[in-house]
């Protein structure tokens, strides 16, 4: 292809008040206006239909970075591709990516991990708003607005490495600094885990391509430590507990609520957001006065009963004074459509003196370790925990009321056990 024109002869080219094309071969032409704006642009052919392909304005394009985007642009033709379109293209997923960014992407995985696919498989309220607050506080001031294909190694590696190493702690709603005697290990493993999906959630999305994990080589940043048992009282302790109880500065719901949630042994976050709706007191029920946990509310996403002692009827009917009128047993004092907040029972049990020695959720281990030494069947404690006991999983989605005489009498039993005092908590021995 024989090229005409020189960067001088471009250079000393004027308007001559007309529209001026002057070509330099291959299709390629500069457009002269009558105003004098010289652009480079390059005709074509493509599908028997002629286009035109704007390069660029001289002198800013040169002669020679023309006849070089040219040749790139008769490539495209050649291969039966439209230069424009493809211009389009690209710059439209130049826009996109810049739309992508990290934050935008965690987000969406958020709102995949709550809302959609299997509902057993989803995660709890609690348990996405406490992710959440971790890429907010850890992860979005540092990588939220960079591109999610932006972001590597090098960016994930310090906030890890900073997380892990950190011993002052200050969270948003406590005025004072707590020091710990390690690194916030734990959180920066998670933050690992919660980036290593928010990529594969991008690669699924073709935000990025399908094996981009800046997480892989990051395993030996952060090692999780080995998971601490929740602590728990012994039978004998309970006596001196309920003396504790009685004395501590709290209010009468948030009293029956520690209680009901040692009668009871479910977990806190089930306690907190019970309805009134999911009980039945009916003494004639085939079942018995029993509280029928939804599934969306369990940890494992199977519906759940709890049959109701006397004394936990007795407790219930006490808090129906106090908090009948609202749909939760225990709404939050604050927000009319909220409920107690997740430390309340915790912070009750510190100002009992029991940190270090007790949690919410180790009334559960306290129940299970008593029950199970003193002769009762693992499978009924093991139904009434609900930990899945049949592991048919289409038999356990059904099977709601699994060994439910058997616990009936074990929940009737563990109330008197917990309630008893020291001078005859000895009728309740353990199994030889």
């Amino acid at each position: 292809m024989k090229r005409v024109l020189t960067a001088t002869a471009v250079a000393n080219l004027k308007s001559n008040g007309k529209l001026q094309k002057i070509t330099d071969g291959g299709g390629l032409f500069l457009a002269i206006t009558p105003t004098g704006t010289k652009t480079w642009r390059y005709k074509y052919r493509h599908l028997g239909k002629e286009r035109s392909f704007t390069i660029g304005q001289f002198p800013e394009v040169s002669l020679a970075d023309a006849r070089k985007a040219h040749d790139v642009a008769r490539a495209l033709v050649d291969q039966n591709l439209d230069p424009g379109q493809q211009r389009r293209a690209k710059r439209q997923q130049l826009s996109q990516d810049a739309e992508n960014t990290f934050e935008k992407v965690a987000r969406d995985y958020l709102l995949k991990k709550t809302t959609k696919g299997d509902p057993a498989k989803r995660w709890t309220p609690g348990y996405a708003s406490k992710n959440e607050r971790i890429f907010v506080r850890e992860v979005f001031p540092k990588l939220g607005a960079l591109r999610i294909g932006d972001v590597g190694a090098a960016q994930i590696g310090p906030i890890l490495e900073s997380v892990a190493e950190r011993k002052k702690v200050q969270m948003p709603h406590q005025s004072k600094v707590r020091v710990r005697d390690r690194g916030a290990t734990t959180t920066a493993a998670q933050i690992l885990h919660l980036c290593r999906g928010v990529f594969k959630h991008a690669a699924a999305k073709g935000l990025v391509k399908y094996d981009f994990d800046p997480t892989w080589s990051l395993g030996e940043v952060v090692s999780k430590p080995a998971p601490k048992h929740n602590v728990h009282l012994q039978l004998e302790d309970m006596d001196a507990f309920w003396t504790d109880l009685e004395g501590v500065a709290a209010s009468e719901p948030i009293k029956i609520a520690v209680e009901l949630l040692a009668l009871t042994f479910v977990r806190t976050a089930e306690l907190r957001l019970a309805e009134w709706s999911e009980f039945e007191f009916d003494a004639n029920h085939k079942l018995g006065p029993h509280w029928r946990i939804p599934a969306h509310k369990m940890k494992k996403r199977r519906e759940h009963m709890v049959p109701l002692a006397d004394a936990v009827l007795m407790l219930l009917d006490r808090l129906k004074r106090l908090t009948g009128e609202s749909k939760y047993l225990f709404p939050n004092a604050r927000r009319a459509e909220g409920v107690m907040n997740a430390n309340t029972i915790n912070q009750v049990l510190y100002r009992m003196g029991y940190a270090g020695r007790l949690s919410g959720h180790g009334f559960r281990g306290t129940a299970s370790t008593a029950l199970h030494e003193r002769g009762y069947s693992p499978h009924v404690i093991e139904a009434q925990l609900a930990h899945q006991v049949d592991r048919n999983r289409t038999a356990a989605a059904y099977n709601h009321a699994v060994y439910w005489t058997d616990r009936v009498k074990l929940m009737s039993d563990w109330s008197m056990m917990a309630k008893a005092t020291i001078g005859n908590v000895l009728q309740f021995k353990k199994a030889s």
